[in-house]
């Protein structure tokens, strides 16, 4: 969708896209909170949404941090933009990892207080010590931060991913 009436149409549908990914940040602001909403009861119902592309590159830190909150229920807030070494998450289930890369360097907006199942890419110490069992104990609240998550809402998943410079990883 090119324009909020057709996203709100292609929401709206009968007939539901098999994902959607969000690129365009307009979707936290205010005069486009039906849209957001409609996406929600979209996910919940059981769609898929990944924010992506220039997204990351675009939000307003308090508004990704307002509408994981507010919108979604989840504890995920934005965290530093910066470029670190990231490695595959060893203990990720229910996402097809075949295809992605072991290792990860972009620049990207983190987000922080993820869940470990729902964290792609984690720290590199984090993601060996996981990989060996030498990782502490971990607690149910227990949190990471990421360059990318993906995680069930409702019947449906909610990805994110804080690459900004679109690479080719």
């Amino acid at each position: 969708a090119k324009t909020p009436s057709a996203a709100r149409r292609y929401l709206s549908s009968t007939i539901r896209p098999h994902a959607v990914i969000v690129v365009d940040p307009a979707v936290t602001c205010l005069e486009h909170r039906d849209i957001l909403l409609r996406l929600a009861e979209y996910v919940k119902d059981g769609g898929m949404a990944i924010f992506a592309g220039p997204f990351s590159s675009f939000v307003r830190y308090s508004a990704l941090d307002i509408m994981f909150k507010h919108t979604w229920g989840l504890p995920w807030r934005a965290a530093a933009y910066t470029r670190e070494d990231s490695l595959l998450n060893p203990r990720l289930q229910g996402l097809n990892v075949a295809n992605l890369v072991k290792k990860y360097n972009v620049n990207a907006l983190y987000v922080d207080n993820v869940l470990l199942d729902a964290a792609i890419y984690l720290d590199c110490g984090i993601a060996r010590k996981l990989a060996k069992g030498k990782a502490p104990m971990q607690h149910a609240d227990t949190t990471y931060r990421t360059t990318a998550a993906f995680t069930p809402v409702e019947k449906g998943r909610l990805g994110y991913i804080g690459d900004v410079n679109s690479q080719e990883e």
